[in-house]
């Protein structure tokens, strides 16, 4: 089959390479549709096609230039411009990887001029995301500006982006969410089920497994976004704690961020003095971030708002226990397999850290679950599901 996807990453002005889980999930569920015959033409940035190679992805890119800024307001231009980057040809069906309005808007508009049909991947979906004063607020909690008036403005502008979003979903062809809890909120705004198919996530299980036991260096370890809506503040608070008891240990952080995020995060590292206890190893990929996530007794993921949590699902497969924030989603692919704590819940947080480093019997029992659960993930799996749909669909 011939597919066209729309994959608006920005160009970086430096020379590294990162990605968001569902970033990573678009590419390799591309990789696998290539290798089963199938033809992939991508309308992205210079910086896809690098991401392309780094995965070994060998498929057509359509390069565009992507605005970058103003900042919100870029998300407008990047649309209109993608818009204007509709190729001609006949293509089989348009798979959009994200449910973000940079996604959607050129998705929505090539259907439209193709009349072929548009499937959405939708990685992160809040009930907050469904009323426009709820996303209002869920928006104004999360952006990182000292300015009340900025703030507002970009509050507004992220609503309204989110408004046009779930007006658009409603004339999607198909939709797969990465979890039932998804579909139920898909469901709740009105959307068709039987358009709608839950399909979970995928890791490289295998890959995991081939890289021996390493010599535990790190207490814990965080993976992620370097962000607020990832908890990452939080960290700092339970750290402070947990050096109280142990002068010693070590947090390993493994992520990177936008700018602002990424200086506060120093800054209160530095305030409570855990320079040498808070270690901020950057984004990593492949081999040496599976070495370092098995180097870590367990792993903390203090997220205020995910889905599937592919970190999660490779720190289980490296062995490790998981303590996290409680998300709905979290119960359909891991069950009992994590340490809960309810979400914003530091002291809770830093309790619970306290018991799995001190439980040896706990850590055993979330860590053999954790093997359990994860071993069910893999992204042939996911990709072969998500075109054998789609195929019944076409010839539907």
């Amino acid at each position: 089959m011939k597919i066209l996807c729309f994959f608006p990453l920005p160009n970086r002005a430096d020379s590294k390479l990162t990605f968001s889980g569902g970033e990573r999930r678009f590419i390799e569920i591309c990789n696998q549709w290539v290798k089963l015959g199938n033809e992939v033409l991508v309308v992205g940035s210079e910086y896809v096609s690098r991401l392309f190679e780094l995965f070994g992805l060998k498929t057509n890119i359509r390069i565009y230039n992507y605005f970058i800024d103003p900042p919100i307001i870029s998300d407008f231009l990047n649309s209109i411009r993608l818009s204007n980057s509709i190729p001609n040809g006949e293509f089989d069906f348009i798979y959009c990887p994200s449910e973000v309005f940079s996604y959607l808007v050129p998705s929505v508009l090539a259907k439209k001029k193709m009349k072929v049909p548009l499937i959405v991947s939708i990685n992160l979906f809040n009930l907050d995301e469904i009323g426009i004063l709820s996303s209002f607020k869920l928006n104004l909690n999360f952006i990182a500006s000292k300015s009340l008036l900025r703030k507002l403005g970009a509050a507004s502008l992220l609503t309204f982006e989110t408004y046009v979003r779930n007006l658009f979903l409603r004339k999607v062809d198909l939709i797969f969410s990465v979890s039932e809890y998804t579909k139920n909120l898909l469901l709740k705004m009105g959307i068709d089920g039987e358009r709608v198919f839950s399909v979970g996530g995928g890791i490289d299980y295998d890959h995991i497994q081939a890289i021996g036991p390493e010599e535990k260096v790190y207490k814990a370890c965080y993976m992620g976004a370097i962000h607020s809506r990832k908890g990452v503040f939080d960290l700092v608070k339970l750290w402070e704690e947990i050096t109280k008891r142990e002068p010693d240990a070590k947090l390993l952080i493994m992520g990177e961020g936008d700018k602002q995020y990424v200086e506060k995060f120093k800054r209160l590292i530095q305030q409570r003095k855990l320079q040498n206890n808070v270690i901020l190893a950057g984004f990593k990929v492949g081999e040496e971030k599976y070495r370092l996530l098995k180097q870590s007794e367990f792993f903390i993921f203090p997220s205020y708002s995910d889905s599937f949590a592919g970190a999660i699902c490779e720190a289980m497969a490296c062995g490790l226990p998981v303590v996290a924030y409680d998300q709905p989603a979290y119960h359909e692919f891991y069950g009992d397999g994590i340490l809960y704590v309810k979400r914003g819940d530091v002291k809770g947080l830093t309790e619970s850290s306290l018991l799995l480093s001190d439980d040896n019997v706990l850590r055993e029992r979330l860590k053999e679950k954790g093997l359990e659960a994860s071993r069910r993930f893999s992204w042939s799996g996911i990709a072969e599901y998500e075109l054998k749909i789609i195929s019944q669909y076409l010839k539907n």
